[in-house]
């Protein structure tokens, strides 16, 4: 992974916004009648879609394929199964599917960096 700014800051904004439109898509999509194991089977497949949709479309031209498509696709399938089976038990607004979503999205890019500076630096 570089260490520019530019790739740090690209890797951060897309994590964040991977995570952030796939919980805010999970929380429009997923109802309080929805049993929980089909919410959260329905929002990890979505996830997964806005994660590479986001991705080819957008942010993998700009900062690298393998730095954008691993964490984005964790991001955005945690944070769609997570907004996702709340949705299935209580009514989760908008505002609180972003911060779940950009919260989540600010986790996995911190652990893919931190994973990636132990590996690194075990294999020098």
């Amino acid at each position: 992974m570089d260490k520019r700014f530019y790739f740090i800051a690209g890797d951060f904004l897309s994590n964040l916004l991977i995570a952030l439109f796939a919980g805010l898509a999970c929380s429009a999509l997923i109802s309080t009648k929805w049993p929980m194991l089909l919410a959260m089977l329905v929002s990890m497949i979505l996830g997964m879609l806005i994660a590479m949709i986001f991705s080819v479309a957008v942010f993998l031209r700009y900062f690298g394929a393998m730095e954008i498509m691993l964490p984005g696709m964790i991001s955005g399938m945690l944070a769609a199964m997570v907004v996702g089976m709340m949705a299935s038990m209580q009514n989760v607004s908008s505002i609180t599917a972003m911060l779940i979503g950009c919260l989540i999205g600010a986790i996995v890019c911190v652990l893919c960096w931190t994973a990636n500076s132990i590996i690194t630096k075990k294999a020098a």
